[in-house]
């Protein structure tokens, strides 16, 4: 009982240092980049998240045309065959992937928001056309409303990139891509070693044979999502769900 306290008071602990850390030194590059985008969002402009299920393949994608589009994690290696000239911004949390990729997400031409925290472990050297985001250390996910907030992971980045397109003041929000159905299945937030071809992601070898990650947590994504939906809907936001046969039933349904 008191190892497992004094782990939790040396976790806030470290918190109340990146905390510290975040707020003098990145939080600022966090709200430029924000005020940035904002400035690129005309009133009727809508927001295409693209998620990185295997449905991705059987997208038109020319129903998306003039769409603002996220993209997150790895997607970022199939922009061209998928059509994607002008990516709005693109979305990384994970620390595994941040760590794996680092390189690959310090050099993308689009701005690039990643977990403060991870990145730092990484190593990764701070670029122009990047920010970083704090995520919180609290007990429940949660929908910010403001950019001072720290952000929940809410189980799946798809909520960060959720909750950042209500931020920017985005009024209709489609999902592409959230197949919410894994083949690997296992304890949530597990880390597992891939064996062979890529399964559970639109191209093979999204994550490479031999690199580890985690399995994902599918019960608290649904409760992120749900909270997602909740607060949309107080601020009069429209969030539709157009992925392709696809598991999650939260969001309204093309």
């Amino acid at each position: 009982m008191l190892e497992r306290l004094a782990k939790a008071v040396s976790k806030r602990l470290w918190y109340i240092r990146d905390y510290v850390d975040y707020k003098r030194s990145e939080q600022k590059r966090f709200y430029k980049l924000m005020s940035d985008l904002q400035k690129k969002i005309q009133p009727d402009d809508k927001l295409l998240i693209i998620g990185n299920g295997p449905s991705v393949k059987r997208t038109d994608f020319e129903k998306y045309k003039g769409f603002k589009v996220v993209t997150m994690n790895r997607a970022y290696v199939k922009w061209q065959d998928l059509g994607l000239q002008d990516v709005f911004f693109h979305v990384c949390i994970n620390d595994l992937v941040i760590s794996e990729f680092k390189e690959d997400l310090g050099n993308l031409p689009c701005p690039t928001l990643l977990n403060f925290k991870a990145s730092q472990r990484s190593g990764m050297t701070p670029r122009k056309n990047i920010a970083y985001l704090l995520m919180g250390f609290f007990v429940g996910d949660r929908v910010i409303n403001s950019l001072s907030s720290p952000l929940s992971s809410g189980g799946t980045v798809t909520f960060v990139a959720l909750n950042l397109g209500l931020l920017l003041g985005f009024k209709r929000i489609v999902l592409v891509g959230v197949d919410h159905n894994f083949h690997n299945v296992g304890p949530a937030n597990k880390t597992v070693t891939q064996q062979g071809d890529d399964r559970n992601h639109f191209f093979e070898n999204y994550f490479p044979s031999g690199m580890q990650w985690e399995l994902p947590d599918l019960d608290r994504s649904e409760r992120g999502f749900q909270l997602i939906k909740e607060s949309a809907e107080r601020l009069g936001v429209v969030i539709t769900d157009e992925t392709v046969a696809g598991n999650l039933q939260v969001f309204e349904k093309a």
